[in-house]
């Protein structure tokens, strides 16, 4: 009774991997715990699997572990909806921390990013030291444009290069340079022309 009453099933010798069948043909199976206890799937030495923690006395301590602690497989833990989606939401943060390279991609339809709060902000960070820190590539073909809508924007930055194949052009209401110098320059070595006009008087 008490602490002292076990259920065990134990196959110490069988090696396929049904060593240990349960099957309910027609029905469900349904795994309960105490409300301060766990339910575990494990390996031998116990560090791959997964937990349902319960706890019912501390709401930090409740919680749901999957982990591969020796797969080294890029699919070390493979979360596949091959029909449908896969939805998270969470009451608080989420957090995907990786030490190798890393990629979102959609095969088809748009990818969104949204901070939705009204004071609050999406931050796009590379710390590269010597090289592209941030690349934004929307290159893929000569009619492809990356579109920048804002209210206001501010751009600060040590030095500013702006290279275009073809014409440049900046439409504003009013133009204002604060530098100390400014140059204006022709590449053109046959026939060099820099032109600054009023369209208007």
């Amino acid at each position: 009774t008490g602490a002292a009453s076990t259920v065990s099933l134990n196959n110490a010798e069988g090696t396929g991997d049904n060593a240990i069948a349960i099957t309910a043909t027609a029905g469900g199976i349904t795994a309960t715990c105490d409300d301060d206890k766990s339910i575990i799937l494990t390996n031998d030495a116990a560090d791959t699997f997964i937990k349902v923690n319960a706890n019912n006395t501390t709401a930090g301590s409740e919680t749901i572990q999957i982990v591969n602690a020796d797969g080294t497989d890029n699919a070390a833990v493979a979360i596949t909806a091959t029909s449908g989606g896969v939805d998270i939401d969470a009451g608080s943060r989420i957090t995907i921390d990786a030490v190798a390279s890393s990629t979102i991609t959609t095969s088809s339809g748009d990818l969104t990013l949204t901070a939705d709060a009204d004071n609050a902000k999406v931050v796009i960070k590379g710390d590269n030291t010597n090289g592209t820190a941030i690349h934004l590539d929307g290159n893929e073909h000569a009619n492809s444009d990356v579109v920048i809508d804002s209210g206001n924007l501010d751009i600060n930055t040590t030095t500013l290069d702006i290279d275009a194949s073809g014409a440049a052009t900046i439409d504003a209401s009013s133009v204002t340079n604060t530098s100390d110098t400014a140059i204006f320059t022709s590449s053109n070595s046959n026939d060099p022309i820099v032109q600054i006009k009023n369209t208007t008087d």
